[in-house]
């Protein structure tokens, strides 16, 4: 079939540099308002878009985003009977192709040109890409009318391999720390098995690469392929790949493909039911993803079966223009549809799991196998397999929401380079990694091993149970999103984690800080605690081992509160009148992490954590029992007071506080 001459225009004219689009009669602006991105009339109306659709097939792929043929249908167009359709240049600065993305406008009485998408009516507003013949990019198996098979796209990852090495200063001080105990001698494609080996036993000299796997393990029901004590002698020797489940088979595919012969999957590189190997690898954890050449990332998958989608074609619709154009010199184009998009990244089950937190933050590189297409993330951005997606900057995961101001960088995920820097980075990978889920509730402090240890190693600080020595004044102040994961009344983990650590409430549960820590109020704030004694004791490995005690001693402000008990809904906000000679009343707010019981006979008290000029962050503690104890966490929040107001603990003592 066909294209009609307004598609024919469109892709000319998406086909050129901007520079030499300013001069086309075609070339039409957004109103200011909209912001400024380079326009195309294509159609009058949605009447004549549906005419065209029956001879020309992008008219007919575009017509399809508009509600089909029912009753409502007649209405719909009569409404629209003077809308134009406008095809409207996206991500420009974010794609290697030219997207467009169609639209519907209308002007409107004011005079202004208002614009339709599936935000404001029933119509999705499709984006297709244009990828000129002759460009680079169309090399690539994505952009051809054929499927891909694995030899094209191992080129596409070669490609990314070569550039980023050369070319991005930010990826080029990656230096291999140590290698992990164990990894996998994958042989070569010719190989029916593998085999277990030990790193001491690598001439590093000769071969100095490896390549770590990320991956969903599934549910219990479906066990992965592991090493034990039993067969551990077995797998030093042979390991049949055919008795392997899908995605390990793939990766095994890819690294030989790429001539790499060691893989790290943990797995077969940890002796599972080794107590003592698991909690001295998963302690290693920071240095096994740091120091692999990439990461492969089984995105996609939802267990082991699922594998890396090698031979998947590229999805929906690939339309291939190969009649001559009519100006000789306008090249031959590909149009496609549809394009990567980062939900595919971040919606993926892949992301939803806790345990790869740490493998995305510390992989110096990652490729993406999704479902519809590869993905090529580096400490420099993130590009898809067909190039639309090309962002420099990219943050390792979604939840990056701390910072203000919004990653301005890849490193906004990564940046420990300040006091406030490393605060915020933490935070956003708490943020993360608390609104995922685990398998095992038992894996909740050893999941966060490797970034620990990067995050100790990187800022000299000291750890306690996810929170920091010097940084304890804000790193206290954590509570509990509602808005998003289960109800309160079982947020806690039944398990030896004190309450005032953020790891004792249960994965799926998203933790923030009480406040954003901009440089603002980095400036203003003013820790109102010390620490008298601070210690974990550990059964074994600090992180990975059981905890046998911890001790957490402050001096701060302490008073005691008393207020009508809420019910069990996760916030409380109540407003407490100044005290003479003020006149007013201070907003008094708290998000609590456990429902509170009516007839708690101890009391309550807050402890000041830290203020600013208008803000006081604040702890809520049930009182210790007649034993003496100490003081458990209940929930944390803030007050808010004019300026110049003493504030909630102008007439507080300093006191010793245990917590527990």
């Amino acid at each position: 079939m066909p294209i009609c001459s307004q598609c024919r225009n469109a892709i000319s004219w998406a086909s050129l540099p901007k520079e030499n689009r300013s001069s086309s009669s075609l070339t039409w602006h957004r109103p200011s308002r909209l912001g400024d991105s380079q326009t195309i009339e294509h159609h009058t109306d949605c009447v004549a878009l549906l005419a065209s659709s029956s001879t020309c097939h992008i008219c007919r792929f575009l017509s399809s985003f508009i509600p089909s043929a029912d009753p409502e249908r007649t209405d719909f167009l009569t409404s629209f009977d003077r809308c134009s359709v406008k095809l409207v240049e996206t991500r420009s600065q974010q794609s290697l192709a030219t997207c467009l993305q169609v639209e519907l406008w209308q002007a409107d009485d004011s005079g202004y040109t208002s614009w339709f998408n599936a935000k404001s009516s029933r119509i999705r507003s499709p984006i297709i890409g244009i990828c000129r013949k002759y460009s680079p990019l169309s090399e690539r198996a994505i952009w051809s009318n054929q499927a891909s098979n694995l030899r094209a796209r191992i080129q596409v990852i070669n490609q990314w391999l070569k550039d980023c090495k050369e070319n991005h200063s930010t990826c080029a001080n990656h230096n291999q720390k140590t290698r992990p105990t164990r990894l996998l001698d994958i042989g070569n494609e010719n190989d029916s098995s593998i085999k277990l080996i030990y790193s001491s036993n690598i001439d590093h000299a000769l071969d100095n690469h490896y390549i770590a796997l990320s991956h969903c393990w599934g549910s219990p029901a479906t066990p992965i392929h592991r090493t034990t004590k039993k067969n551990h002698e077995e797998h030093l020797n042979s390991i049949p790949v055919k008795g392997l489940p899908q995605t390990f088979k793939d990766a095994i595919i890819v690294s030989r493909a790429l001539r790499i012969r060691y893989l790290w999957i943990d797995s077969l590189c940890i002796i599972q039911d080794d107590e003592a190997d698991w909690a001295n690898e998963a302690a290693k954890m920071a240095h096994v993803y740091e120091g692999s050449y990439f990461t492969i990332a089984a995105t996609s998958s939802k267990d082991g079966g699922g594998g890396l989608f090698l031979g998947s074609a590229p999805p929906t619709s690939v339309i291939f223009e190969k009649n001559a154009p009519v100006n000789d010199e306008e090249p031959i184009c590909f149009v496609r549809y549809p394009l990567a998009a980062l939900r595919n990244i971040w919606e993926a089950p892949l992301s939803k799991r806790a345990w790869v937190v740490q493998e995305q933050i510390l992989s110096p590189r990652l490729v993406h196998f999704a479902e519809n297409q590869l993905w090529y993330q580096c400490r420099s951005g993130i590009e898809s397999e067909d190039g639309t997606m090309n962002v420099p900057g990219f943050p390792s995961f979604k939840a990056n929401t701390i910072i203000d101001s919004g990653p301005s960088d890849s490193m906004a995920t990564r940046d420990l380079s300040t006091p406030l820097q490393s605060i915020n980075t933490w935070w956003s990978w708490v943020t993360e990694y608390s609104s995922r889920s685990l398998t095992f509730r038992s894996d909740r402090i050893a999941a966060v091993a490797g970034i620990t240890t990067h995050y100790e190693e990187s800022t000299g600080d000291s750890p306690l149970l996810g929170l920091w020595k010097d940084s304890i004044w804000f790193d206290l102040g954590w509570y509990i999103d509602y808005d998003i994961g289960p109800s309160i009344a079982d947020s806690h983990i039944a398990a030896n984690i004190p309450k005032w650590s953020w790891l004792s409430i249960q994965p799926s549960y998203k933790l923030v800080p009480t406040t954003k820590l901009d440089q603002q109020k980095w400036s203003e704030a003013q820790s109102k605690i010390r620490i008298q004694k601070a210690e974990i004791m550990w059964e074994g490995r600090p992180h990975t081992s059981s905890i046998l005690a911890t001790t957490l001693v402050l001096l701060g402000l302490l008073k005691p509160l008393s207020f009508p008990l809420p019910p069990p809904k996760g916030k409380l906000k109540m407003r407490l009148d100044f005290e003479a000679p003020w006149d007013g009343f201070l907003d008094f707010t708290i998000f609590l992490d456990c429902a509170i019981e009516a007839d708690d006979s101890r009391g309550f008290s807050t402890l000041l954590l830290f203020s600013t000029s208008i803000y006081e962050y604040i702890l809520l503690l049930r009182n210790p029992d007649q034993t003496g104890g100490g003081y458990q966490r209940l929930g944390a929040g803030r007050t808010h007071r004019p300026r110049g107001h003493p504030g909630l603990f102008q007439k507080a003592t300093w006191t010793q506080v245990m917590l527990v």
